[in-house]
């Protein structure tokens, strides 16, 4: 009645939305690529190298890869995008890759730790 009332002398109503039912969970994420980014920031911080984690979250949707990795005794420095065994690079990353070889920086895509490792050999 109150509504109606409010309606009549001319103020306004709010409607509150209906919530989607959410999705029922299956059970836990595969994060495949987390566990493998674990592993190989481990094995290259073993062997001297300053890694750098990028969060996705902050840089999303504009295609930094997830590590940038430091060697000094190799004097070099790369990019390493992480990948799980069937992972795809998406379009940005794509476009962040040719970036990188266009100015002559390194950038490799990794599907494993012995990859990682043999980049910095």
């Amino acid at each position: 009645m109150q509504d109606i009332t409010t309606l009549m002398t001319g103020g306004v109503v709010k409607v509150k939305k209906q919530r989607k039912e959410r999705a029922k969970e299956t059970g836990p994420r595969q994060q495949p690529e987390r566990a493998l980014r674990i592993e190989v920031v481990r094995e290259l911080r073993k062997r001297g190298c300053k890694v750098l984690m990028i969060e996705n979250s902050v840089y999303k949707n504009i295609g930094i890869p997830d590590l940038l990795v430091f060697n000094k005794r190799k004097q070099m420095a790369a990019w390493m995008e992480l990948k799980s065994e069937t992972g795809r690079l998406a379009p940005e990353q794509i476009d962040f890759k040719e970036h990188c070889f266009f100015c002559g920086m390194n950038w490799f895509e990794i599907r494993s730790v012995k990859e990682a490792l043999e980049v910095i050999k």
